[in-house]
């Protein structure tokens, strides 16, 4: 007696629902990732100014004074606007106030910060330029 065994080598209906199943996952899944990344760019190529970058430049700035000023960001951003105003509250401590207005599609928009400065060296109060002993050295000076 000779008994032969078939076997069929084909997939099951169920072994190719689960593997349809996998790579559909696995799709959307790459997808999902490619979506949020190009949202994530969109984000970075939009260019909003912010108060930030107007204040800090009074870091760099040869001399703080007292008083109001204001401009634009020329052709960067034709839409957006600046007022800085610098008020001395004490010997050398100076407050900033940086307000930028943005025309844009939705409205204006505005962007405000208040930042404190500490240059004793353009101070205006009474009594406060040249007070106190300096000590030196090669071109440094240290006050006390």
């Amino acid at each position: 007696m000779n008994l032969k065994i078939h076997f069929d080598k084909a997939f099951s209906l169920l072994e190719v629902m689960i593997a349809v199943a996998i790579f559909f996952m696995a799709l959307f899944a790459i997808l999902e990732m490619t979506s949020q990344s190009l949202r994530a760019a969109g984000g970075l190529k939009q260019s909003n100014i912010h108060a930030g970058s107007v204040a800090a430049e009074v870091f760099v700035m040869p001399e703080v004074v007292p008083g109001s000023d204001s401009g634009d960001f020329g052709y960067r951003f034709p839409n957006a606007s600046w007022t800085r105003s610098i008020e001395e509250l004490t010997n050398g401590l100076f407050q900033v106030d940086v307000t930028v207005n943005t025309i844009t599609q939705s409205g204006n928009a505005q962007s405000t910060l208040s930042v404190l400065v500490y240059r004793p060296e353009f101070s205006t109060m009474a009594g406060s330029a040249g007070g106190g002993r300096t000590f030196g050295r090669r071109g440094s000076s240290f006050r006390r």
